[in-house]
């Protein structure tokens, strides 16, 4: 699936369940830069099952992770002339609301309003 997703022509992809080595690291190409969740090996956990791979055209100055408290929510914010917009990748597990309420935290308590 990678060698098929170009970064000339896609600028974010959300992955769930990523391959993950000995090291908790997933792999991609340099045409590529990984996002992890902000909790990912925090406390000897590395089973992250949501990563971003933002395309290296981007600048790394354009977009901001934002730190929501979790191995399954990885989070960015793009900013730029036309104002800001979020990008969420969640590996929501149906047997409870723990993400979404991670989630409805930080984005109540940690976004500014606009």
């Amino acid at each position: 699936m990678f060698n098929a997703a170009h970064s000339t022509e896609w600028d974010v992809l959300t992955i769930q369940e990523p391959y993950l080595d000995r090291l908790g690291n997933t792999k991609a190409s340099h045409h590529w830069r990984v996002v992890y969740p902000t909790d990912h090996r925090r406390g000897g956990s590395s089973c992250s099952r949501s990563v971003l791979l933002i395309s290296s055209n981007i600048p790394t100055d354009a977009y901001t992770v934002l730190p929501i408290p979790s191995t399954d929510i990885t989070a960015v914010c793009f900013t730029g002339e036309h104002g800001a917009v979020s990008i969420v990748n969640i590996y929501n597990v149906c047997k409870h609301n723990d993400l979404l309420t991670a989630l409805d935290l930080y984005l109540t308590h940690s976004l500014p309003l606009t």
